[in-house]
């Protein structure tokens, strides 16, 4: 979920699009790191489109519709390296957003998201020969959550420099719920 918006302390409407891409093939349990032998990963790219409209001067309505597109590595038969994969429109999120402090022209502006993620994304994706991908593997969770968000940016001349803190709480989607979590 992204904290900072285009439409910010405007009455007027904005669209962005974002990039993200992640590897994970670090294995944990708890807190603790634990070997990963097997050399399972996942890789996850989206394309999100953001759409902002200014409901006031001080309050944002967002939409952040994404694109997703997962692939995994597992080990498979015989030595093989199985590649499971899947693609799709992901869950859609509707957020709010105001400014704490700060206007659109200071140099600190402070702001708080709250939102909610819609379970609009896939989740009936198939390998080449038509078995269920993996529920990690979807590009949709199947699951209402809900999120938040405080942001502090700096504007320093042409450049912005943003720090966010996120939090989710996920909700049971396809029989699968995962953790509750936050980021900075």
């Amino acid at each position: 979920m992204r904290g900072v918006v285009g439409a910010y302390g405007s009455s007027g409407a904005s669209a962005s699009l974002y990039y993200d891409w992640h590897r994970r093939a670090t294995l944990y349990r708890g807190g603790a790191r634990v070997d990963n032998p097997d050399g399972l990963a996942v890789t996850v790219q989206s394309v999100t489109l953001g759409l902002d409209y200014g409901l006031a001067p001080d309050w944002t309505l967002g939409l952040l519709l994404p694109w997703v597109s997962y692939e995994g590595e597992m080990p498979g038969p015989g030595g093989a390296r199985l590649r499971p994969s899947g693609s799709g429109i992901g869950d859609a999120i509707a957020q709010i957003h105001h400014p704490l402090w700060g206007g659109p022209l200071a140099r600190w502006r402070g702001a708080a998201s709250i939102g909610v993620k819609a379970p609009t994304g896939n989740t009936g994706g198939t390998d080449p020969s038509g078995r269920l991908l993996p529920i990690t593997a979807q590009p949709g969770t199947g699951a209402w959550d809900f999120l938040g968000v405080l942001s502090l940016t700096r504007q320093v001349s042409d450049w912005t420099f943003l720090s966010e803190t996120s939090g989710r709480l996920n909700t049971r989607g396809n029989g699968v719920k995962s953790g509750d979590s936050v980021s900075v």
